[in-house]
């Protein structure tokens, strides 16, 4: 249903090189949760948060514009699917988040608290790119 399916944009003013390296290495995917990925195509991708554990397999890697995996919530019966795509706009990022696959009434509930969930890692997420800025400069 797509009215349960999350999409954001965000155009974030950091180069495209930049954004990628933030959802893919594992240092820097703090403002996610503790994480561990495999970055290919069958790969495992883990997130931990607040003693929860997530699970993923790798769906799509497509450096730098292209990044899927499927989302296991432990405390739903449903897969979901996370998908960034990546656009370079001189020398900006345009950021497109897609989350689907929420199913039945847990769906509906869950889409609600992850839309409110995405909206906050968005904000660590450039908090995170301001802080690789200082460091590499």
């Amino acid at each position: 249903n797509m009215k349960r399916d999350i999409s954001k944009k965000r155009l974030l003013d950091y180069p495209i090189e930049q954004v990628w390296q933030c959802l893919t290495d594992p240092k820097l995917l703090s403002w996610l949760g503790e994480a561990e990925i495999e970055l290919k195509e069958g790969g495992k991708v883990t997130f931990r948060e607040n003693g929860n554990e997530y699970h993923g397999e790798i769906l799509t890697v497509q450096k730098p514009i292209n990044l899927a995996y499927s989302w296991n919530d432990p405390g739903h019966s449903f897969t979901s699917y996370v998908w960034w795509k990546l656009m370079d706009k001189k020398g900006q990022t345009l950021l497109e988040l897609e989350h689907s696959g929420f199913k039945g009434i847990m769906g509906i509930l869950a889409s609600y608290s992850y839309k409110s969930c995405w909206s906050r890692k968005f904000r660590n997420l450039e908090k995170t790119l301001k802080e690789i800025v200082i460091e590499t400069t």
